[in-house]
């Protein structure tokens, strides 16, 4: 069912409203029927469609006002349209509605599908038109006096209102005349002067519209942006520097022995606020007089010990450390002992200490320990003991004397010297080059019987198996073939080494491959297979297959026959396969 509301001063309105079945024949229940609240004067269009036809309807509709039964034709005037087979819309129209203490109810009979008889029923609260003053409750605008809205259930002034006696007025723009009224002008602006202006305690202008003030961090161009107290300084709300920021607001910040609180940079620098009064910090500072002054760092010039920042002494007219101490950035600290954790500050152990992983311990490049006790490195051809690294580098101990360590260095007169490198000029001194160069030419090179150079690198030659790129990788006798190191076709594998194949009737072992194919090595001796290969002249043939041409019996395949020149299966035997067999013979015995 729609319901439609239509005012000669308004525009049409369109309602979606809810329904209510009744039984034919039983009363409304007043409570529970839908109620529509319009106003005098309005006219209310009431549709609903059916599948029926109106004249299919029991009973025309009925129209109760107050209770009674009203003349329908004075209020209403009706019609039915169709929309569809078996669709039909009848739509009411109200006109000259009057206010009524109950409302009027609109009843419809209706026959459903199945001929079922049903009820409809829909009521109209008709209200007298703009009678209430303001803070009146209400349901309709039209309830409230002229130019009063209904906002939230009352008789009120809209937000763009202000109210002026009994009635609500528009609110008044910038520059425009206002008197003492409440909110007369347009929010933020207040009345000044009795004309409407921006509130400056409050709001700054920026072009011809007033704008809230900005609190602190917020960003700005002028002063006049920023709240109360509060300054533009480099693009941003905040205090100047003898101000601190106190809630909202900016104070100037307090002198030695003003009374104070805690709140941040409140005394003028460099004091702090110490028992409630505004005093040096004498962490610090120190007092000159009745000055606070900042303590010294390091290496400055001072008199007194507390002229010198804290842990620093003031040592020979200089502020430093002391000998048992080490610097750690602005302060002294204690030096550390033997195994005590450490950084990598400069003098941070005790002499002859060193920082070593992050701990306090003996410098090995100059020192050795003996028991606990950190002892100098002892020269060559001094005597030493077992103690690892006694002897100074490169020396080592070697029975019971400091000498050189001959792995990586050799003896040049007197003096241990480092073995020399790849491409490194080299004399005929024992053992001068790196292992595992050699001397060669007087370069320090690769023993390329041995090596092969990969990029600048010696590298050992590789064995049997091993992946190679090029042939010098593979040691000696040996060739890369398919990235592996392997003999070539023509060669076996003899322990580390490839050797040529043997001829045939030359001595061989039991190596595999070591005969030249197809012989192999029968009786020590290489010699033709005889079981696929037979003798013409002094070379090995392979014994042919059925239907080769032959000359002796040889010559063809194991179990195949020469006969009559070809390689064939003998009467008493048939073919199978590569293969002749024995044939079988069937005997028969006769029973008599």
């Amino acid at each position: 069912m729609l319901l439609q509301r239509k005012d000669l001063n308004k525009n049409n309105l369109t309602l979606n409203i809810s329904e209510l079945i009744v039984e034919k024949d039983t009363s409304i229940a007043t409570e529970t029927v839908k109620t529509y609240t319009v106003m005098e004067g309005e006219q209310v269009l009431l549709s609903f469609m059916s599948k029926w036809h109106p004249s299919d309807a029991i009973n025309p509709p009925e129209l109760l006002k107050d209770g009674k039964k009203a003349d329908m034709t004075k209020y209403a005037g009706s019609r039915f349209t169709q929309l569809e087979e078996n669709l039909f819309r009848y739509s009411i129209l109200f006109k000259d509605l009057t206010p009524s203490e109950s409302g009027l109810y609109v009843l419809i009979d209706d026959i459903s599908p199945g001929f079922y008889s049903s009820r409809r029923a829909v009521k109209l609260f008709v209200k007298q038109k703009g009678i209430k003053p303001f803070n009146a409750k209400c349901l309709l605008h039209d309830e409230c006096q002229e130019t009063i809205s209904c906002i939230k259930g009352g008789c009120s002034c809209t937000e763009d209102q202000y109210q002026d006696g009994a009635v609500c007025s528009q609110k008044k723009k910038k520059q425009e005349q206002c008197s003492s009224l409440p909110s007369e002008c347009e929010a933020p602006l207040v009345c000044t002067n009795e004309v409407c202006d921006c509130d400056s305690d409050t709001h700054y202008v920026d072009g011809n519209v007033c704008k809230e003030r900005k609190p602190f961090t917020a960003k700005c161009l002028q002063h006049d942006e920023c709240q109360e107290t509060i300054s533009c300084i480099k693009g941003w709300c905040s205090c100047t520097e003898d101000q601190f920021r106190d809630g909202a607001f900016c104070r100037q910040k307090k002198k030695k022995q003003e009374q104070c609180s805690s709140l941040p940079s409140e005394c003028e620098a460099p004091l702090v606020c110490t028992n409630e009064v505004c005093d040096c910090d004498y962490d610090t500072h120190y007092v000159d007089g009745n000055v606070c002054k900042e303590r010294k760092p390091f290496t400055a010039k001072c008199l007194q010990q507390y002229e010198c920042q804290e842990t620093i002494s003031c040592i020979k007219g200089w502020c430093s450390c002391t000998e048992d101490q080490f610097r750690d950035g602005v302060f002294c600290r204690q030096k550390k002992k033997k195994q005590e954790q450490c950084s990598s500050l400069p003098s941070e152990c005790e002499a002859p200490l060193v920082c070593t992983n992050e701990v306090c311990d003996c410098d090995y490049d100059t020192h050795y320990i003996d028991g606990n006790v950190c002892k100098e490195k002892k020269k060559k051809q001094e005597q030493c003991s077992s103690l690892p690294s006694e002897c100074e580098a490169p020396l080592v101990c070697t029975n019971k004397v400091c000498d050189c360590d001959y792995h990586t260095h050799y003896v040049d007169g007197n003096v241990c010297k480092e073995k020399k490198k790849k491409q490194e000029q080299c004399s005929s001194l024992p053992s001068e080059c790196e292992a595992p160069l050699v001397c060669t030419n007087k370069v320090c090179d690769c023993d390329y019987d041995t090596h092969y150079v990969d990029g600048n690198v010696c590298k050992e030659r590789k064995p049997f198996t091993a992946k190679c790129l090029h042939q010098d990788e593979c040691q000696e006798t040996i060739s890369c073939i398919k990235g592996g190191c392997s003999c070539t076709e023509d060669q076996f594998r003899d322990g580390a080494f490839c050797r040529q194949k043997k001829k045939k009737q030359e001595q061989c072992s039991s190596l595999p491959s070591e005969c030249e194919a197809p012989l192999v090595c029968t009786n020590e001796v290489c010699d033709c297979d005889y079981d696929t290969h037979y003798v013409d002249g002094n070379v090995c043939k392979e014994r042919k297959p059925f239907t080769a041409k032959c000359l002796q019996q040889y010559e063809c395949q194991e179990t195949i026959s020469c006969i009559k020149g070809w390689c064939s299966c003998t009467e008493d035997q048939f073919r199978d396969g590569a293969f002749c067999r024995q044939s079988k013979f069937l005997i028969f015995k006769t029973i008599t």
